[in-house]
Parts: C-alpha cells; sequence; structure tokens
C-alpha cells in the first residue's frame, strides 16, 4: 500500500526529509521550466510573436527558431533536473522509501526501470 509522503514526514529521519526535500523542489522546478517552454510556445502558435516569461519583459517568439532559442536555458535545465530526480529516486529507494507514493508513481519514468529491478542491481 502506498503512503503519502506527506503523512510520512513526521516519522522521517533527517535524511530522509531531506531526500523528500530534494523531491519536492526538483518537481516545482520543472513544473516551472515547464511553464515558460510552454509560454514561448504557446507564443509561436497563437501567432502572437511574443511572450512574457515574468509578466514584466516581453520576448519576441515568432516561429519555430525562436522558440528553440528563447527556450534553450530552460530546456538545458529541465534535462539536468531530471537526471537530479533519478538521483534523489534512487536514493528515496536507498533509505528505505519506495513505498511513498512520490517515489513509487515516478521511480520507473525517471530511472527508466521498476523499483525492484533496481533493488537487484542498482548500480545499472
Amino acid at each position: 500500500m502506498l503512503i503519502k509522503y506527506e503523512e510520512f514526514l513526521p516519522k522521517a529521519s533527517s535524511e530522509q526529509k531531506k531526500i523528500i526535500g530534494k523531491i519536492v523542489n526538483t518537481f516545482n522546478r520543472e513544473a516551472s521550466l515547464l511553464r515558460i517552454i510552454r509560454l514561448a510556445a504557446d507564443a509561436v502558435k497563437s501567432g502572437r510573436g511574443v511572450f512574457s516569461e515574468d509578466g514584466f519583459g516581453i520576448t519576441l517568439c515568432e516561429n519555430k527558431n525562436d522558440f528553440y532559442a528563447v527556450t534553450a536555458g530552460p530546456r538545458s535545465k529541465l534535462i539536468a533536473s531530471k537526471y537530479q530526480m533519478c538521483r534523489y529516486l534512487e536514493e528515496a529507494v536507498d533509505a528505505g522509501m519506495e513505498d511513498l507514493d512520490i517515489v513509487e508513481k515516478n521511480f520507473e519514468r525517471y530511472v527508466e526501470k521498476s523499483i525492484s529491478e533496481y533493488k537487484k542491481d542498482p548500480v545499472l
């Protein structure tokens, strides 16, 4: 049975809390980066040709080339974030938190193998 990480936190060790914090922060960072990428994509699709990442400045984004240039930084950070998430989820399993919902639901997506496969051979 999966355990919600919010329910587990009061019982978690300081190391487990630290790992859960890293996972949650990385999810939030990914959501923010995806929002920026979607805003730029919407600007191209809608024909507006501009978008505002923060609500203040306006960035030209009229076509695919602009889109790739404008989103190069966020896309690069998103890739790095996915590698971090892979490590954090592996740390969570190594720390005995494989029954947490946040770990179970995302492990295969990021690590690209099941938790049981990982536990059999964590190096590969």
